[in-house]
């Protein structure tokens, strides 16, 4: 698993066997207002509170009363992301060997099976 921005940012591969092999990525929602640029509206106002260092429970002061907030664009999860590709493709190839290999030990252990039943049956009805 891949986590970036204390979790913000998630990727990571399930799957047991090739045909099952999914790659997820999931992004709280709280990235995306600073992702890109986006401004926020108040109805009549927005109240923005000091929240530095309130118990929790407790409602902070208001600090000002705007009608509306920009929030400019800086988490930069493109970027991130794309420095991420390299690694997310080598785990990828990691799980996919590892999917193979355990359906090709199924699959050698089932046909050894189908043989091992098929001598004992032969000397049983020689």
């Amino acid at each position: 698993m891949i986590k970036k921005g204390k979790g913000q940012v998630r990727a990571f591969t399930l799957g047991r066997t090739l045909g099952e092999l999914t790659l997820h990525v999931k992004v709280a929602p709280f990235p995306g207002f600073h992702e890109e640029e986006t401004t926020v509206t108040g109805t009549p106002t927005l109240a923005i509170r000091d929240r530095s260092g309130g118990a929790r429970g407790v409602e902070a002061p208001v600090v000002a009363q705007v009608r509306s907030v920009t929030i400019p664009a800086r988490l930069g999860f493109e970027r991130i992301w794309r420095d991420e590709i390299p690694v997310t493709l080598a785990k990828s190839q990691v799980a996919v060997g590892n999917a193979l290999r355990v359906a090709l030990e199924r699959e050698t252990k089932q046909a050894r099976a189908v043989v091992s039943r098929a001598g004992t049956l032969g000397r049983v009805l020689a």
